[in-house]
């Protein structure tokens, strides 16, 4: 908690927010990270960008050029429920995706701003409730 209060902190040294999303884009999993979006957005008073998976590095990579702005990164990513063995390889669909996700979480973390990367052991109801909890309270000691 204390960590999340001190990274949102950060805000005031920065220009925007950016939520980079590494998990399945479903109907239980979209909505949580919308209504987190508008949340951060009114808390910390800075537009946030809403990010999903590995193409965000393609579609957002102007975020990282020598000269941009700062930003707060917060990059989300979970354990997949299957995985599936690319053919001709020694690893999975799941490892390549955790690869790219720790890739961007790096190159996030060498761009201007902070960076953290918070992740989730299941994809759960609950696991996606908690965090909405855990990213509100944090929000609510920021701004208080």
């Amino acid at each position: 908690m204390e960590c999340l209060v001190s990274f949102f902190e950060y805000r005031k040294r920065v220009e925007y927010f950016g939520l980079y999303v590494y998990l399945d884009k479903d109907e239980k999993v979209q909505p949580v990270f919308q209504q987190l979006r508008e949340s951060l957005s009114l808390a910390l008073g800075v537009p946030v960008l809403l990010a999903w998976g590995p193409r965000s590095l393609d579609s957002y990579g102007y975020l990282l050029r020598v000269g941009a702005p700062g930003g707060l990164q917060m990059l989300i990513t979970g354990d997949s429920q299957g995985d599936v063995a690319i053919p001709g390889t020694n690893y999975s669909f799941g490892q390549l995706y955790r690869a790219l996700a720790l890739g961007q979480f790096e190159a996030l973390s060498a761009a201007p701003g902070l960076a953290l990367r918070l992740h989730l052991a299941s994809v759960s109801a609950a696991s996606l409730a908690q965090l909405q909890n855990l990213i509100q309270q944090a929000l609510r000691r920021t701004t208080a």
